[in-house]
This record gives structure tokens, C-alpha cells and sequence, in this order.
């Protein structure tokens, strides 16, 4: 239960998510690059990022829930065989003395973990049993305490909560019900310094930069629900795009609604127009025809049978009669 105890399978499960979840990625990456995509003819570049970002959020959906499938297996597994794990974190070997008896001096068995002591949720219940993990004073038998937590033969004493880290019967259970908070925090990171630095290894940490979610730090389960990536960036080039697809011929269509009043004010303005131009035209071909009418009359007055009917008016007058007659 003591941090120093448990702590590095913390992060050992930790960083093996993030290695599972990296060759998860590289492996459905290899299967996402061989696919196409066809169209009968080229597309808008609307259309066709649009239809990249369906592939991207149905490559990331596809990837997530296998991952997390497979972990729901591994788990299911756990919960099925209760197999012991070498941290007694959800089984504790114990040595139970007989000193009444001369031939069976010492009797072992195994008791199972429940998380939190003095509860009911046990390990043969369910493997999502947890409780904060935590530094821990052990006390002699001889020392008074005022502690209840059992550490192997020992009471504990409670000492410091590691905020956010748990543990519980699995490992791979507790450290998805866990978060990091603590590593975000520089009072954690103090404490954490000050209970280790009595190790072979001294702890000398700096909290981690400003956290891109906001309080309150989502959950390992949560991240592992997002192949523990923050940030997908995707780099589609509709120039290449449309230069594959080298389409011979290019047509669009413009639509627009207009509204009424839009539409009385473009008619007025047309009809305006047209009276405009009327008046413009109107005034020059009414002088040119009157000018070409006025040419025609002059030249026909002009013209030698027109000076014989002015001087023998009566003469065509009378022919005209007779062949009326």
C-alpha cells in the first residue's frame, strides 16, 4: 500500500499504455495509408476536407475502441482467474503461528485485499476496488499508534496521500482510475521529494508544464479512451488533390436568393434603363430619318420627270382619268 512499495508500478503501467497505444497507432497507420480516395469528378475543396476529416475521426474512433476493447479483455481475464500478482495488491500471503500446537507450528495462507481496510468492496468482488496510494509509517508491535492500517504484520501510519495516484487489486485498474494531477502540482512534487529522498535513487522532479485539459485532470481511462493523444494534426494537400485528379473541363454554379425588395428595386432600375436608353436612341433616329426623308423628297424634286409633271400638270392629270376610265 506505501507508495515506495507500489509507486513504480504506477508509472511502469503507465508507460506501458503509452507504448501499446503508440504501436496501436502505428499499426492501423500502415492500414489508414493505403486508402483512396475516388471521385467520379473533382471535388470543392469544402467537400473534399470535409471528407478527410470523416476519415480522420472514423480512423481515430476505429483505433480507440480496439485498444480499449483489448484492454477490457485483459481485465476480464483478471477478474476470471484472480491470479495473484507478485505485489500481493489483491492477495496478502500471510504466516499465521500455532504455538499451542508441536507438530504444525506455522500455517500459511492467503487473505484477500480489500480497498479501502475495514470496507466491503473486495478483490473477489470486483478488481475495480481502490483507494488512494499513500506514504505510510509502519509501527512495532511495541509503539503506540493510534493507526488501524494493516501493513503486512505491521499497522501503518498514515503519512501523505499521493493526490490522484490509486491502487486497488489489479494494477492496470487502479492506475486507470488515477490521474496525474500530482505531477502537475509543486506541493505534491515537494512532498514526494522529501518522503524519497532517502532512496537508492533520489527523487529530484519540477512539476510538469500547464496541462492543455482543465481541472479537474481526466482520468487515465479517460486519455486511454483517446489513445493517450492530446492533439491529432492532419496534413491533406487539396492541390495534389486536384492536380491527380487533372479534371479537363471546370464548371460552377452560383446560387443566390434575393429577397422582394431586392427584386422590385432591380426591375425598377431595368425599366428605368430601358426608358433611358429609349430616350437616348429615340431623338437621333427620328433626326436621321427625317434628314434621309427630306434627301429622298429633294432628289425626286430634283428628278426630270418630276420638272415634266410640273409643267404639264393637266396632261397627266387627263391621262390619269382616261386610264381610270
Amino acid at each position: 500500500m506505501d507508495f515506495r512499495h507500489t509507486g513504480y508500478s504506477f508509472f511502469a503501467m503507465l508507460r506501458t499504455l503509452c507504448a501499446l497505444a503508440s504501436k496501436k497507432i502505428n499499426d492501423q497507420l500502415i492500414v489508414f495509408y493505403f486508402t483512396e480516395l475516388l471521385t467520379e469528378n473533382a471535388i470543392s475543396e469544402d467537400t473534399f476536407s470535409a471528407n478527410i476529416q470523416a476519415a480522420r475521426d472514423q480512423f481515430i474512433a476505429a483505433s480507440a475502441s480496439e485498444f480499449v476493447i483489448t484492454l477490457d479483455s485483459f481485465l476480464s481475464v483478471a477478474q476470471a482467474n484472480n491470479a495473484i500478482n507478485r505485489l500481493e495488491t489483491n492477495y496478502r500471503y500471510q504466516l499465521n503461528p500455532h504455538p499451542n500446537d508441536d507438530y504444525y507450528k506455522w500455517s500459511d495462507s492467503w487473505w484477500v485485499q480489500v480497498y479501502p481496510p475495514n470496507s466491503r468492496c473486495d478483490c473477489t468482488a470486483s478488481i475495480n476496488c481502490s483507494m488512494p496510494m499513500a506514504f505510510y509509517l509502519p509501527k512495532l508491535p511495541n509503539e503506540t499508534t493510534t493507526a488501524s492500517l494493516l501493513w503486512g504484520q505491521y499497522l501503518a501510519e498514515f503519512q501523505f496521500e499521493v493526490s490522484g495516484v490509486r491502487l486497488g487489486c489489479v494494477i492496470l485498474s487502479a492506475v486507470l482510475q488515477s490521474n496525474l494531477s500530482c505531477l502537475y502540482s509543486q506541493t505534491c512534487i515537494s512532498e514526494l521529494n522529501t518522503y524519497l529522498n532517502d532512496s537508492l535513487s533520489p527523487f529530484n522532479a519540477t512539476p510538469l508544464a500547464v496541462a492543455s485539459f482543465s481541472s479537474p485532470f481526466p482520468t487515465i481511462q479517460e486519455l486511454v479512451d483517446k489513445l493517450m493523444v492530446d492533439l491529432w494534426n492532419i496534413n491533406a494537400s487539396y492541390a495534389q488533390y486536384f492536380s491527380s485528379c487533372n479534371p479537363s473541363t471546370c464548371t460552377y454554379t452560383y446560387v443566390h436568393q434575393f429577397d422582394v425588395i431586392f427584386i422590385i428595386t432591380t426591375v425598377i432600375a431595368f425599366i428605368g434603363g430601358i426608358v433611358t436608353i429609349l430616350m437616348n436612341l429615340t431623338l437621333p433616329a427620328v433626326t436621321y430619318l427625317r434628314k434621309k426623308v427630306q434627301a429622298c423628297y429633294s432628289l425626286l424634286l430634283s428628278s426630270p420627270e418630276a420638272s415634266s409633271l410640273e409643267s404639264s400638270p393637266g396632261k397627266w392629270f387627263r391621262r390619269g382619268v382616261r386610264k381610270w376610265q
